[in-house]
This record gives structure tokens, C-alpha cells and sequence, in this order.
């Protein structure tokens, strides 16, 4: 469990990210708390994000992300990492995504 991520996204008590497959639930969480941007500061649809891109193409996918929390401004950087899961037969099962918080490294750039 990741209470961190929980808490970030703010998922309801008794939930968790980890046990969330529902991406778009996900999205309309998020989407009324953050602007997410992509390293060059332009704005980010949810298609754009790792676990999208991996659903999409079945292939590994890393980006780095800046959240801006809407309410009061607050950003996270965040780097996240998405591999495809297989089952016995090659197809893609479930998509992995892991997430780092490095906005320390990112404001002492």
C-alpha cells in the first residue's frame, strides 16, 4: 500500500490506489485537483500518462510529470514508470505503474 499516493490523490478511506484498475476514475479524480504537465510545461491529457501509453502499445513507458495542485498551487514532480503484464499466452494482462516523488531533486535543479 502507498498511503503517500493514496493521500496525493486522495482516495476515499478504505481504498487504494494500488487496488484501482479503473483509469478513468482515476482521471476524474485528478482532473478536478491537478493540471499535469509534461517536463516542458504543457499540459497533459490522460491518454499521455505511462499506464495509457503501455495499455496502448503493450510496451514499457517512463515520463516525468508536474503535478499543480488547482487549490492552492502546490506542485509535485513526479516520475512515472509503466511496464505491460503478461499472461502464459504474450497478451497484455494488466499494465504495472510505479511513481517517484523527486520534486526535491527537481527544486534543487
Amino acid at each position: 500500500m502507498n498511503n503517500q499516493a493514496d493521500s496525493t490523490v486522495q482516495v476515499p478511506d478504505g481504498k487504494s490506489l494500488h487496488q484501482t484498475v479503473d483509469l478513468e476514475w482515476l482521471h476524474q479524480r485528478t482532473s478536478g485537483i491537478y493540471d499535469v504537465l509534461n517536463e516542458s510545461g504543457d499540459l497533459i491529457s490522460m491518454e499521455e500518462t505511462p499506464a495509457k501509453e503501455t495499455f496502448r502499445t503493450g510496451r514499457p513507458s517512463e515520463k516525468i510529470l508536474h503535478f499543480i495542485r488547482k487549490s492552492d498551487g502546490k506542485h509535485r514532480w513526479i516520475i512515472a514508470n509503466s511496464s505491460p503484464l503478461l499472461d502464459d499466452a504474450g497478451n497484455l494482462k494488466m499494465v504495472l505503474e510505479t511513481s517517484t516523488d523527486i520534486t526535491i531533486q527537481k527544486q534543487a535543479e
